[in-house]
Formats: structure tokens, sequence, C-alpha cells
């Protein structure tokens, strides 16, 4: 209740917010970091950050290069 979300959520997203930090800080490759983040499989670590941040990690990554 106090983070706004249930458990599985709140997990979600530490995992999504710790792969948003290794997306800006590493050049390890997406499925690196999803293995690192703890998720399955890229597929569904793709559609966890999606869902969060409206979109891709690759679009994420290409926003923040310069």
């Amino acid at each position: 209740r106090y983070f706004g979300a249930n458990l599985g959520m709140y997990i979600r997203r530490l995992k999504i917010n710790k792969a948003a930090e290794l997306i800006l800080n590493t050049k390890l490759s997406l499925t690196q970091i999803s293995a690192a983040c703890g998720f399955a499989d890229q597929s569904h670590f793709i559609r966890t950050f999606r869902s969060i941040h409206k979109i891709s990690p690759l679009q994420f990554r290409k926003s923040i290069r310069f």
C-alpha cells in the first residue's frame, strides 16, 4: 500500500530501475542486463520495461546516447 503497488509490481519496478541504471552506466547487452536483473527471458524484460517506461529498452538506450 505504501508504494502504491502490490508486491509483484514493486519487485518488477525495482528490477526495471536497476536495468535502467545498467543501460545508462554500462555497455552490457540488453540480454546481459535482463539476466542480471533476474528476468527469465529477454522478451519478458522488454515487455515489463515498456509497460513502466513507455518505450523499449533499446529506444531508451538510443535516447541517452549523444
